[in-house]
């Protein structure tokens, strides 16, 4: 699990289409992308020797849930002859379920019949080059660049919310972003676009989905103090992730990547789960009665599930280590299915029908 005193990020999204069945928040990001991703794909400029040809990489597909939208837009955005190729690349670490982006590309080629389109998965992380150089015409990344590739393990005695582990992320999330920023500048055609968003810290100072992870840290806390998980595994439990602010990306925003890239573009939104307005939907259908107890139940697992989609696989991880050989993979899921329905009552408790809402940052940059 470590490599050079370094913790790897090699925990993909919950597989067997749990993923892609609770990802209704990142879908609502991406549906802010669209608009972004058609100004970016107008304004390719590209060598003539590339026209009739379109070449578009996602970078970091998960399931491939939220890629054919923003890949349908660019396409009928890029105005190409009847009979230009279209290739499309998706990309994730090798740890990824390319099994359910299979299927779902296949669905997607299915209803997009065209003779001319060709697509590719590469089980490679996106912070290494994962195209040929010069190849590809636009590239994307939606809700992924806020994952870290590694991390510095804690300092002895150090929590993940401290200032100086906060501050080790922020470096890291700089040394990450231009080495990601890097790699794309060697895959993009000069002339071509990339579009990008990530989970942010909004500027307003409002938190990300702060009653879930309220719900989550109690319910931890109840397990730990009930002796169901040891404190090894309590401590060692971090999602190595890092918000931006626009404050960190103030000199991308200002100068670009000299010689590689310009920014045309950049801003943050608010993004609300939607099962929050279907709620409302079905409390006003049932005027507040019975029915409402149900509902908020509903929406209380909806959104749990929509985090532990995400967040699952590093408590299981936690538990590898707090456990060590004592660990069992029927023990973990055991207490992962027991963190997950505390995790849902605590919300239930201190949190009933709170909106679950996460800011982003979305990128537009023009390779030079």
């Amino acid at each position: 699990m470590t490599a050079n005193g370094v913790l790897v990020n090699d925990v993909p999204m919950q597989g067997k289409g749990f993923y892609s069945s609770h990802s209704e928040l990142q879908h609502a990001a991406m549906l802010e992308a669209l608009p972004l991703l058609q100004r970016a794909t107008a304004d390719i400029t590209v060598d003539p020797k590339h026209i009739g040809r379109l070449t578009v990489a996602e970078y970091g597909s998960a399931h491939g849930n939220n890629s054919f939208e923003p890949c349908s837009a660019i396409i009928q955005s890029s105005l190409l002859p009847k009979d230009s190729q279209v290739s499309l690349i998706f990309s994730d670490r090798p740890e990824n379920d390319f099994v359910a982006l299979s299927s779902n590309i296949a669905a997607f080629e299915a209803s997009h019949p065209k003779e001319g389109l060709f697509t590719a998965m590469v089980p490679k992380s996106f912070y290494q080059q994962i195209a040929p150089s010069a190849s590809v015409s636009i590239g994307f990344s939606l809700a992924c660049l806020h994952h870290l590739e590694h991390v510095p393990p804690l300092a002895e005695g150090e929590s993940p919310v401290d200032e100086s582990r906060i501050s080790v992320l922020r470096q890291q999330s700089h040394s990450a972003l231009e080495r990601f920023l890097n790699h794309r500048a060697a895959e993009i055609v000069p002339g071509g676009s990339l579009v990008l968003s990530f989970v942010a810290q909004a500027s307003t100072g409002e938190e990300n989905y702060a009653g879930l992870v309220d719900a989550c840290r109690r319910a931890l806390m109840e397990m730990l103090q009930a002796g169901l998980i040891p404190m090894a595994a309590a401590t060692a439990f971090e999602v190595p992730t890092y918000n931006r602010t626009l404050q960190d990306l103030e000199d991308l925003s200002t100068n670009g990547v000299p010689g590689k890239w310009i920014v045309k573009e950049i801003f943050e939104k608010r993004v609300v789960h939607p099962a929050g307005a279907e709620l409302r939907a079905r409390q006003q259908n049932n005027n507040r009665g019975p029915q409402s107890e149900l509902d908020s139940e509903w929406y209380a697992k909806t959104v749990t599930d929509w985090l532990m989609a995400v967040v699952s696989g590093y408590f299981l991880k936690a538990l590898r280590v707090g456990l060590a050989d004592a660990y069992t993979e029927r023990e973990g899921h055991a207490l992962l299915a027991e963190w997950v329905e505390r995790t849902k009552n605590e919300f239930l408790a201190h949190h009933k029908d709170e909106d679950v809402n996460c800011w982003f940052i979305y990128v537009h940059l023009k390779r030079l």
